[in-house]
């Protein structure tokens, strides 16, 4: 089906353009054609019904865009962009072919410079703008193209604290876990439509869908702030005494070096040392896969015909974003992730894990001294 619906909504307005276009071009060769004019009074009356003509054409625009806006066609491509982690270039190419669109008419710039409708920023965003997108049509295409993959939720397994002599252990239980999870997960993929609910998140910013890059700066900023908790921990606990020159000393380290995160996101501050922009590096891949998998999140596919593999898209609810203290030493180990699908596959899915992780640890240990 058609997504462009330009002619069919702004027909009406096409009509009213060749009517006045018609009526002007009669009135102005009445005056080219009447004798009884001079030639400098002739150019005079024609540049002014040139001039009353595009005022009519441009009032013409400007009504019948502010009729298609009031339609549902209120969405830009930066909306979308910003609604779906997309670039604004993939969203004009590949996006408007599943959603109903219209090409804004040139010269109705100044129907976007209402202050009762429009701020600053939307008059100037909207002012650079050749598109607009119908609303209902986005739903649409949220609702019916984008699928929930899996939902991360932690676990509670009893007793792993038992298999656990070391730090180095509390790692491995993970990997255990992890490779558990993995091969049933393989064994039980799926995928089932959003539901009204998860629309109205998406919609109202509720849930946030991100790509995994922007995931990943995401989770590189959580853990940055993970590690100035701890590191203020660690000086507030190896230093008693509050007085002590030593801790204050530790203490404006650490401060200048939070300063640094800080200004991470301060544009002048990047400017100025571009340094900064490298501190995420500072983290690890298996750090940040690890920090991504407590976030509680839901993992998407938006499929479009056409392209074989889907997006893949993270929700995440802003509510459950919290710069949480990790110290690796009071890491729960009975916290476990798992996929809301594989748990529901599963009865006793938390005996399971712990009875493969007793299995394979040992042999695990001796692989890893090895």
């Amino acid at each position: 089906m058609k997504t462009d619906k330009t002619d069919i909504l702004f027909k009406q307005m096409y009509k009213e353009i060749d009517r006045i276009e018609l009526e002007y071009r009669e009135r102005i060769a009445q005056i080219v054609n009447d004798k009884n004019i001079n030639d400098d009074d002739k150019k005079t009356r024609i540049w002014l019904l040139n001039h009353q003509k595009e005022s009519s054409i441009q009032q013409q625009k400007m009504l019948h865009t502010q009729k298609v806006i009031e339609k549902g066609y209120n969405k830009t491509t930066q909306d979308i962009s910003m609604l779906l982690d997309l670039e604004p270039g993939f969203c004009t190419r590949h996006i408007k072919e599943y959603i109903d669109f219209v090409k804004i008419p040139a010269g109705t710039s100044d129907l976007f410079k209402d202050y009762s409708v429009f701020n600053a920023i939307e008059q100037v965003e909207l002012s650079k703008k050749k598109l607009l997108f119908n609303t209902n049509s986005l739903d649409n295409l949220i609702k019916h193209n984008l699928y929930e993959v899996d939902k991360f939720i932690s676990l509670k397994i009893n007793n792993i604290s038992d298999l656990i002599e070391d730090k180095e252990d509390i790692y491995l239980c993970e990997i255990l876990a992890e490779e558990f999870i993995n091969k049933i997960t393989k064994e039980n993929e799926y995928r089932k439509s959003i539901t009204d609910e998860q629309l109205n998140d998406i919609k109202n910013n509720k849930t946030t869908l991100l790509r995994q890059d922007s995931l990943k700066e995401l989770v590189s900023q959580l853990l940055l702030r993970d590690k100035l908790k701890t590191i203020r921990r660690k000086i507030n606990t190896d230093f008693i005494d509050k007085e002590s020159p030593k801790k204050k000393f530790q203490e404006d380290l650490l401060d200048a070096y939070a300063s640094k995160i800080e200004e991470m996101n301060n544009l002048k501050a990047v400017l100025q040392d571009l340094s900064l922009l490298k501190l995420g590096n500072m983290t690890h891949q298996t750090q940040i896969t690890r920090k991504a998998k407590t976030l509680q999140h839901t993992r998407y596919h938006l499929v479009l015909t056409g392209r074989k593999q889907p997006i893949n898209l993270y929700g995440i609810a802003s509510a459950d974003i919290k710069i949480t203290e990790i110290n690796e030493l009071d890491k729960d180990p009975s916290s476990i992730s798992v996929t809301v699908s594989v748990h529901s596959l599963y009865n006793n899915i938390e005996e399971d894990i712990y009875k493969y992780i007793e299995k394979n640890i040992k042999k695990a240990k001796k692989n890893k001294n090895s």
